[in-house]
């Protein structure tokens, strides 16, 4: 496995992303309100590091939209 990913990967990298981005107003996934996330938050690390160390983890797709701007 890549290093890098292994580093990723690791307990200690995941919680501390988590802690610096909970109060982010991103979505985790289309499935999973912020509060189930939240209840479940070793879970569904534990599953992000082993999707990672797998190979298997997919992305969600990108979603923008486009803000008018006043001339």
């Amino acid at each position: 496995m890549n290093k890098l990913i292994q580093q990723v990967a690791s307990p200690e990298v995941l919680n501390n992303s988590w802690k610096r981005f909970k109060n982010d107003m991103a979505v985790w996934s289309e499935n999973i309100s912020r509060r189930e996330m939240e209840k479940n938050i070793v879970f569904h690390l534990t599953t992000l590091a082993n999707d990672l160390k797998t190979g298997t983890y997919q992305p969600s797709n990108v979603r923008f939209s486009t803000v008018s701007k006043a001339d």
